[in-house]
């Protein structure tokens, strides 16, 4: 039942089946590892906002923060217990997170995999939270939302995304808003459940040290001792977006010293393949790199300047339903950074890129994944990615060999005014 994925160039075979309710299932044994890492993914985040449920014919929309309310919710289990603790029992550890696109459950063990395999799939797919507790959970995640709400860094990353985008549910924080966690109510945290978390949306991950086809015969008997409605493909609705900003300005006072300022460049929505939009991730990641990097000139000059710091860094997403290039740093001169950088993002449209520029950072890239191949957790997300657009694992990783100088002009065109948008954090009172 088992098909295998092997790659020559790495070394490495990856295990994946298919069973009868959906499930998908791959598996990836690696020698002389001690450690072994669970993933069960779903494929559902916090912009699926809009979708018909199961048992439904018509769209709902549903209050922002709801994905990450119910991953809180699912770690419940019957007489108040967590599974964190039945998990610790076990000798693992076990966590969780929400991003835009999905909700995941993880573990990590040296000891016991069986057993927390099967305590992942049965904790996940078997909830027991109650209307009773969904009400008590609205104070907990109050006060997460109040935490992070007060993180500089968490507020200037928001903030540039409402300025970036209008209508897109990325410009919702992954947990919602004060007000929207007190309109989830538990029939809508079921219908969540019961429309995104059936094994055919979901994944599952084991790499580590394993026999594959015990782990799978496990797997097997576990799922069918459990009966799932009949899937239906789900239908979800979004609002994707052009490269325009939706404010090219704005700021926020907040309890710092310093300002914090960010230059966000918009990515506008293209109908690509999955591995087109790869592409195009690892060709933004690769510009970032050449020209804003440390050991760029351009970095050198603006530290000599004064203008930046150690706390000077970006970052970069293309996805199929969004897309954007952050440069953020902590400076009094503020001003001078976002005039700096918006000046260099435009030049990058028409500039030559010089092509041993490109090569070397091809390599730096390239060199950065193979590092990234001694850690469990790096195989078991490139896999389970892969495995909800559909493409081999190892696909993912060739790309960046792949790449062309002349696919530069994939991403030239990114670089444009209508783009930009800044946002800084600026300190309560008269900065003089």
């Amino acid at each position: 039942m088992l098909k295998k994925i092997t790659s020559e160039k790495f070394q490495e075979t990856i295990y994946t089946a298919t069973l009868k309710n959906g499930l998908r299932v791959f598996l990836m044994p690696k020698e002389g590892f001690v450690k072994t890492y669970g993933l069960f993914v779903t494929n559902y985040g916090s912009l699926d906002n809009e979708f018909i449920p199961l048992d439904r014919n018509e769209f709902v929309k549903v209050p922002a923060g709801i994905a990450h309310f119910l991953e809180h919710k699912v770690f419940e289990q019957e007489d108040n217990k967590d599974a964190s603790t039945l998990f610790a029992q076990l000798g693992a550890d076990a966590n969780a997170y929400t991003s835009f696109t999905e909700t995941a459950y993880l573990f990590s063990t040296t000891s016991h995999v069986l057993e927390a395999t099967k305590l992942l799939l049965d904790f996940v797919q078997k909830p027991h939270f109650t209307e009773e507790s969904v009400e008590a959970e609205v104070g907990i995640i109050e006060q997460e939302l109040k935490m992070y709400m007060d993180r500089p860094g968490t507020a200037l990353m928001q903030g540039g995304l409402q300025m970036m985008y209008k209508e897109n549910t990325i410009r919702n924080d992954i947990g919602g808003t004060l007000q929207s966690i007190k309109e989830i109510t538990y029939q809508d945290l079921l219908r969540c459940y019961q429309t995104f978390y059936h094994p055919n949306n979901m994944i599952f991950v084991l790499v580590g040290q394993f026999e594959p086809e015990e782990v799978l015969q496990t797997i097997i008997e576990n799922q069918e001792a459990k009966s799932f409605p009949p899937f239906k493909p789900i239908k979800r609705r979004y609002y994707l977006e052009n490269n325009q900003v939706y404010q090219a300005f704005g700021e926020k006072q907040m309890a710092v010293i310093i300002p914090r300022a960010s230059v966000n460049l918009k990515i506008g929505y293209e109908e690509l393949s999955p591995l087109e939009i790869i592409k195009r991730d690892f060709l933004l990641q690769m510009v970032g790199d050449i020209y804003f990097s440390r050991g760029s000139d351009f970095y050198q000059q603006l530290k000599k300047d004064g203008i930046i710091n150690n706390s000077f860094s970006f970052t970069s997403a293309v996805h199929e339903l969004f897309g954007f290039f952050t440069l953020s740093c902590d400076t009094l001169q503020y001003e001078e950074f976002n005039k700096r950088i918006k000046e260099k993002l435009l030049q990058i449209r028409s500039e030559k890129i010089p092509e041993e520029a490109f090569a070397r950072m091809k390599k730096v890239q390239f060199a950065r994944m193979i590092r990234q191949m001694n850690s469990l957790e790096f195989w078991a997300n490139i896999i389970h990615e892969a495995g909800f657009k559909n493409l081999d694992p190892f696909a993912i990783i060739q790309t960046i060999e792949e790449l062309k100088y002349e696919d530069l002009r994939l991403i030239q065109g990114f670089f444009v005014e209508k783009a930009i948008a800044i946002y800084q954090i600026m300190p309560q009172g008269d900065l003089t």
